[in-house]
């Protein structure tokens, strides 16, 4: 008997969340509105830190009647844009570069307005935005310079920028990456990169913004956001289970793949090899 085709997505190296927003937008209604947030959210999205964006917003956005629009570039499903929105009263709109997921962000959370564009690309007009939101973007995109300044353009004069992601604190973080994949046992997803602290803070400057709060440090626990992270993948593990496997569909193999990629970058925050970093910046 000939083999079974690899389905496109277990075929990959590392399908990460490759196959995940077609599964998500699909599953979308068995889901309840906790566990939308968390599916959309992934690890950028938690609750505790979310606050925090809201009340730096509060902070420094200054008094309006109307505050402006905030942009959430590359907002992936959805989900911090959607809870912003939903719990903390600011008006969100979304940037994200795959059609997938802006298809599966649309269906988890209709009343986020969501625009498919590059984050060193922005579809957006200079000034238009109060706001933006950087969050887990700068491990993932090719040109961060040109990321950080897109983002001031898009942000009047005076704005803010918050951003969130995991980085190294010194150049032993990159080479242990480098050995590892040369090695064959990659301890980050493929596509992540670690960028060092002094570097994102230099390069954060450099675009056109000044620092006024940041802060390094692991994640903050959250039980209930935890719990809903899981019902999802309960959810989208039944619905897998009842995919054929074939080209275009999303497998067991994809999902266990997608499953060891959290985990190893989970492993990584926990030994130390990452640290999350959380800043607050003003435009000038």
């Amino acid at each position: 008997m000939p083999a079974t085709p690899l389905c496109r997505w277990c075929a990959e190296p590392d399908v990460e969340f490759g196959w995940y927003p077609s599964a998500l937008h699909e599953v979308a209604d068995a889901l309840p509105t906790t566990a939308r947030l968390a599916a959309a959210c992934r690890g950028t999205g938690d609750r505790p830190l979310l606050d925090r964006v809201a009340d730096a917003l509060d902070r420094y956005r200054g008094p309006s009647t109307a505050p402006g629009p905030v942009v959430d570039i590359g907002a992936g499903f959805g989900g911090p844009a959607a809870w912003l929105r939903r719990y903390r009263g600011v008006a969100t709109v979304g940037v994200e570069p795959s059609a997938d997921a802006v298809a599966a962000a649309r269906g988890l959370f209709p009343e986020v307005p969501m625009v498919r564009g590059d984050a060193m690309r922005l579809p957006l007009a200079d000034g238009a935005y109060e706001a933006a939101l950087v969050l887990g973007v700068v491990s993932l995109v090719d040109d961060v310079p040109r990321a950080l300044l897109e983002a001031r353009r898009a942000v009047r004069a005076g704005g803010v920028l918050a951003l969130t992601d995991y980085v190294g604190l010194d150049v032993s973080a990159q080479q242990a990456v480098r050995e590892a994949r040369a090695a064959g046992h990659p301890v980050l997803p493929v596509g992540t990169k670690v960028r060092l602290l002094r570097d994102v803070l230099a390069t954060v400057e450099a675009a056109g913004w000044v620092v006024v709060e940041s802060g390094v440090g692991p994640p903050e626990p959250d039980e209930q956001w935890v719990d809903a992270r899981e019902e999802v993948d309960r959810v989208v593990e039944s619905h897998v289970a009842r995919t054929p496997h074939g080209l275009g569909a999303a497998c067991r193999r994809a999902l266990r793949a997608e499953r060891r990629a959290r985990t190893r970058f989970a492993e990584a925050v926990d030994g130390g090899l990452v640290s999350r970093v959380t800043l607050v910046a003003r435009a000038v």
